[in-house]
């Protein structure tokens, strides 16, 4: 190795653990912030769009999406993800935690410091992207115009583990700001005092299956003919005005030959109610997805879809639906059936609380974790290459049921292991014991898709089992420790896990029905 490799390695080392300990000083502040009576919370959802500069003098065209949650007038913590969309690389994709600092510097104008800490590869694996760990840093200014805010600045983008991009970049984006309802009080309390005007309206979460019937043409990244595959994911709905709303989804391939293949979408629709419980619905989405060997391009995807949708009870709905999706840059093209479950969270009807009131509101206890975890080899036969282990991090969101039983979901990239490619979505059930004041274990059961990175997951599908103990106080913060396992339903991958996350309670609210 030169001297001047060497120097390259240490620098990037210290901008690694530089970047990491400037994220947990960002995060401790938070864990300060003890608002048990606060109801209005302030969010902003936002899309900003770079050009990496990769080996060889190629670009790749790249596009994030955050959201974020304001914990005070300057602090922001929240998801991060990064897609390519333009080029030679769709389905290189990111997930990750991200943080920002905004002051004023004029009346028309805010100064902006970021932090990312992502994971995850594709369409080039650990040449591009080693291990996997991103680190983004940005500076820059935004201008804020009503609810929206314009921003741009400057960019630096690393993957420290042994990756081949690095560079400093433009970036420019556009977010949209939004006020949500919560509290940290108990969650069997159900009457509320509104300090401000709010407008309440519904949402829907839910999980579907899709297989896709590949059209002629569609070629794998080799040249060969692209064979049918399916995918599981999850879908948020929120309404926009009147019978118009919106949806952001993610899915994971779980069927055929293209495990890896990710794919995340967001569109508008519109919904034309039958009776009381049967309605319709048409729409369009665009996106970027790729991996498993797909070939997307440069990682654009557009779709237009028609479905149905039953209420079978209160908020309870399935749906089926009719998709078509296409790559512009790349060579696929697939007709989708898709089959859901929706929950439907707040009032069926967009309702109005006046300011200096009480209203009677329905709680969803929630908790967001800031997981990592390990992989540990538990047979020869888990990866196609010389594979010691593999580190993942990412995003899991709970939602309680009950005092005992969870909803559990969760989004993780590999960062470590030669590996960076590697990423599953995962769903299922979860139990909550206490055993003191602040003391817990639990108990998770999960089934979803994972790819990428060289392990063996034959068709996509996997399901991890978790046990472990943890630790949460009152202002909401708490430590979690585990054990388990994760195995492909169909190849040879097995891993033992250990995992430790960082997790924030909050419960927040929406109108009654």
């Amino acid at each position: 190795m030169t001297d001047q490799s060497q120097k390259r390695d240490r620098s990037r080392a210290h901008r690694m653990r530089r970047s990491l300990g400037m994220l947990t000083l960002m995060l401790l502040p938070t864990f300060a912030i003890a608002q048990p009576t606060a109801i209005e919370t302030p969010w902003t959802v936002g899309l900003d769009a770079e050009r990496w500069t990769l080996p060889a003098d190629e670009t790749a065209g790249m596009v994030g999406l955050h959201l974020r949650r304001a914990f005070s007038d300057h602090l922001r913590l929240g998801v991060d993800s990064f897609a390519a969309v333009q080029g030679q690389r769709g389905g290189f994709i990111t997930l990750g935690v991200g943080g920002e600092f905004r002051y004023p510097v004029a009346t028309w104008a805010d100064l902006e410091a970021g932090l990312s800490v992502s994971a995850g590869g594709g369409r080039g694996g650990r040449e591009l992207s080693g291990g996997g760990l991103m680190l983004r840093e940005s500076l820059g200014l935004s201008v804020p115009v009503g609810a929206w805010r314009w921003r741009t600045g400057l960019s630096r983008v690393d993957f420290p583990n042994g990756g081949a991009i690095s560079g400093t970049q433009w970036y420019a984006g556009v977010e949209r700001r939004f006020t949500g309802l919560s509290t940290l009080a108990a969650a069997s309390e159900r009457t509320f005092r509104i300090t401000t005007a709010q407008e309440l309206t519904a949402a829907d979460l839910g999980v579907y299956l899709r297989p896709y019937r590949v059209r002629p043409g569609s070629l794998t990244d080799a040249g060969t003919t692209q064979a049918n595959f399916g995918v599981v994911g999850a879908e948020w709905r929120g309404v926009l005005t009147g019978p118009w709303y919106y949806t952001v989804d993610a899915a994971g391939a779980a069927h055929g030959q293209s495990n890896g293949y990710m794919e995340i979408m967001g569109g508008i629709g519109l919904r034309l109610p039958v009776t009381a419980n049967l309605s319709f619905d048409g729409g369009v989405s665009v996106g970027a997805g790729g991996g498993g060997a797909v070939d997307t391009g440069g990682g654009a995807l557009v779709a237009a879809r028609v479905g149905a949708q039953w209420r079978f009870t209160g908020r309870n709905a399935v749906a089926i639906g009719l998709e078509r999706m296409k790559a512009p840059s790349g060579h696929l093209t697939v007709d989708g059936l898709s089959l859901s479950l929706r929950h439907r969270f707040g009032p069926d009807e967009p309702m109005t609380l006046p300011a200096d009131s009480a209203a009677v509101l329905q709680p969803h206890p929630v908790r967001i974790r800031m997981a990592a975890q390990n992989y540990a080899s538990a047979g020869s036969a888990w990866a196609t290459r010389p594979i010691p282990s593999i580190g993942v991090l990412g995003v899991q969101a709970d939602y309680d049921l009950s005092d005992v039983w969870y909803l559990s979901g969760q989004g993780l990239a590999a960062y470590r292991g030669e590996s960076g490619a590697y990423m599953t979505g995962l769903v299922g059930v979860g139990a909550h014991v206490g055993v003191g004041r602040h003391l817990y274990w639990e108990s998770e059961a999960l089934v979803g898709a994972a790819g990428g990175g060289g392990v063996a997951v034959a068709s996509g599908a996997v399901a991890q089992i978790n046990v472990g103990v943890g630790a949460e106080w009152s202002n909401g913060v708490g430590l979690h420790a585990s054990v388990g396992r994760i195995r492909s339903l169909q190849g040879g991958f097995a891993a033992n896990v250990v995992g430790l996350s960082v997790s924030y309670r909050t419960t927040l609210l929406s109108g009654a029905r």
